[in-house]
């Protein structure tokens, strides 16, 4: 999780801006407006005139290169590659043209600083919609790789595939499956960078072209809002730039002069990391849950641990009438929904309750069974199941009686998002004791898309997409950080809104294809601004693969060692892409241990490291681990190479 912004004020401004942002937030989501889709991605061709862009530099770099169109806005890039000429045809496999090309760019890009990337294939409509599905995100991902092995920071660069979605031309003719076909990369501004160009960027926002009568605000109302709006101005001071300070670690064992001893040549290694100028090391972090009807489906693991994974009928061949027509998990303990409640517990259960608030928040809505809408007007979707509060064995039990009553109804993505930004910002009507120092973080499951407040609940509507991103923005008014989390192939059939949920609030987006690796994956979760930790013997060459980094910079692992003195190094990496390193003087000295003892140590290691492999499904950490392996060679380009 990359909670990245700071939060150092002057205390008089402090008090004046978080009051006038709870009124602002308070006034907004007073306000229930209907509005329609969000603008789409706006097409090469098709790109307005916009005010020079933070990157120009970096445009006219890449403007240079062959095949590269640039999209200038006043906050980021878009840059346009033709997938016809990035890839091989039909294939994820780089054409050597197309690598030339995309090293070209990584030069360009890396010559801003602290730079953020996201990647998007597409495809044409040709063919089946799971194999352009799956080609746009081994497309992306593809890039992705290629340009960390470039240098780009692996904790600065995502992607994610669309297949046909947002086409920019008709899928009818050559020419325009052509220009559909391509790959998108978004530059912008990362947060150490984007700390010297307050008021120099508008705010991001989402026009608004409603096709329904909007209710027209009281006088009242929008004589508060634009006071509000003239407090903000008046009161905001310069944010503290994330990564200008560097990042701190501390050994807490081995002490220093302390011998290590053990049968296996291992020595265990704890600590914490932390990067100076970013704020509270404190946590409110508000779990929402997604439990409509959907997720009683199966999620393709064994997540009751009881031998028998669950499947879901309609997608197996089974003798019709083996299981009843309303079964889509032969074992409800392996449902979607189970995954989520499990994974909650397991992140819950890896938290200080000293430095970390928790809250869980579910959301589903009732559906009218004659209309498919909404069961009544204004009707309640998201429920406060826990406020926040460090009594965790009281979030066991209220995640207990959130899987006994089980999912129902639609998708209400708005909902759940407005109602956590109530409590985390501790709103007129919040149960959760406020905590302004803490840093705010909103994890997101769904399994789905929203298909409510507006129209049916089986429907996505572009009124739902704007509900859910229009409640987004105000999060990102509150300094809340929001990570998403696709479950599942519906989630990702769509993956529009969490994306972008995610994006505007400098969040992270992760999509989970077998919706059961949840567990492992949000137990693998970091919300403190450290991203990794990687010890290496220095002597014997040796790192390690066994770091375990808790969200809040805590870290435990075992290094390689040669028996005598050992140098080792600690480096870790924050979120904002800055690195620091400690070094120390380790002596290891084999122990003697019983035969017994030692297999002990040694089953002890080995299941150890099996859970660690779930974790490792983070791809960004393990590409962090091989630049730092291999960041020298990074540096040697071959003979000839350059562009053409």
């Amino acid at each position: 999780m990359k909670a990245r912004r700071s939060q150092r004020r002057a205390p008089e401004i402090g008090c004046h801006r978080a009051f006038v942002v709870a009124l602002a937030l308070a006034i907004a989501l007073a306000c229930q407006t209907q509005t329609s889709a969000p603008v789409a991605p706006t097409a090469p061709a098709a790109a307005a005139e916009s005010e020079p862009s933070v990157l120009e530099p970096q445009a006219t770099q890449i403007a240079a290169i062959p095949g590269a169109q640039v999209q200038r806005e006043s906050d980021r890039l878009v840059v346009f590659f033709s997938g016809d000429e990035l890839f091989e045809s039909g294939t994820a496999t780089l054409a050597p043209s197309g690598a030339l090309r995309l090293r070209d760019f990584a030069q360009a890009a890396r010559s801003a600083p602290d730079i953020r990337l996201a990647v998007r294939g597409y495809t044409d409509a040709q063919g089946s919609e799971s194999f352009n599905l799956t080609l746009s995100e081994d497309r992306a991902d593809a890039v992705r790789k290629y340009l960390v092995g470039e240098g780009i920071e692996p904790g600065h660069i995502s992607a994610a595939g669309f297949g046909p979605q947002f086409p920019v031309a008709s899928n009818d003719t050559p020419e325009g499956r052509r220009m559909n076909r391509r790959i998108e990369i978004e530059l912008r501004p990362g947060p150490a960078a984007s700390a010297g160009l307050q008021g120099s960027a508008p705010e991001p926002r989402l026009e608004r072209r409603s096709m329904r009568p909007m209710p027209r605000p009281s006088h009242l109302a929008l004589l508060l809002a634009a006071t509000s709006a003239a407090w903000l101005a008046l009161t905001a001071a310069p944010v503290v730039a994330a990564g200008t300070s560097p990042v701190h670690i501390r050994i807490d064992s081995p002490r220093p002069g302390e011998p290590v001893q053990n049968k296996v040549h291992l020595a265990p290694i704890r600590g914490s990391a932390e990067a100076e100028g970013q704020g509270s090391a404190d946590f409110d972090v508000m779990v929402v849950i997604d439990v409509s009807e959907s997720t009683e489906c199966a999620s393709g693991v064994d997540v009751n641990g009881n031998g028998v994974v669950g499947f879901n009928p309609h997608t197996e061949l089974v003798p019709p009438g083996t299981f009843p027509e309303d079964v889509c998990s032969t074992d409800p303990g392996d449902s979607i929904f189970a995954a989520e409640v499990t994974a909650a517990r397991s992140l819950i259960q890896s938290l200080d309750p000293k430095r970390v608030r928790v809250g869980i928040i579910t959301f589903s809505g009732d559906v009218d069974p004659v209309t498919g809408e909404q069961a009544r007007p204004g009707q309640k979707d998201a429920w406060l199941e826990l406020p926040l509060t460090n009594d965790f064995g009281r979030a066991y039990n209220v995640l207990a009686g959130v899987y006994a009553r089980g999912p129902h109804g639609a998708t209400d993505f708005a909902a759940g998002i407005r109602l956590a930004i109530t409590e985390l910002s501790a709103l007129t009507g919040s149960q959760s004791p406020p905590r302004p120092n803490a840093k705010k973080i909103m994890l997101f499951l769904t399994d789905g898309i929203p298909t409510f407040p507006i129209g049916k609940g089986i429907v996505m509507d572009p009124g739902d997409i704007d509900a859910a991103l229009n409640a987004t923005r105000l999060a990102h008014t509150a300094g809340i950080t929001i990570n998403t989390y696709g479950l599942g192939p519906e989630a990702l059939s769509d993956q529009r809104t969490v994306t972008e949920m995610a994006r505007i609030t400098l969040g992270t987006y992760t999509p989970v294809k077998n919706p059961g690796d949840i567990v492992a994956i949000l137990q693998g979760v970091s919300f403190a601004n450290i991203e990794d930790v990687v010890v290496t013997n220095l002597t014997t060459g040796d790192f390690s693969t066994d770091v375990r980094l808790l969200p809040d910079g805590s870290f435990a692992g075992f290094v390689p060692v040669k028996e005598g003195k050992n140098r080792v190094r600690v480096t870790a990496l924050a979120t904002d892409g800055t690195r620091g390193s400690v070094e120390l003087d380790l002596t290891f000295k084999v122990a003697e241990l019983s035969d017994k003892e030692l297999a002990l140590e040694l089953e002890r290691i080995r299941d150890r490291n099996k859970e660690l492999q779930l974790l490792l499904e983070r791809k960004r950490i393990e590409e962090f681990r091989e630049s730092e392996k291999q960041r020298k060679e990074l540096e040697v380009r071959p003979e000839g190479s350059s562009a053409q």
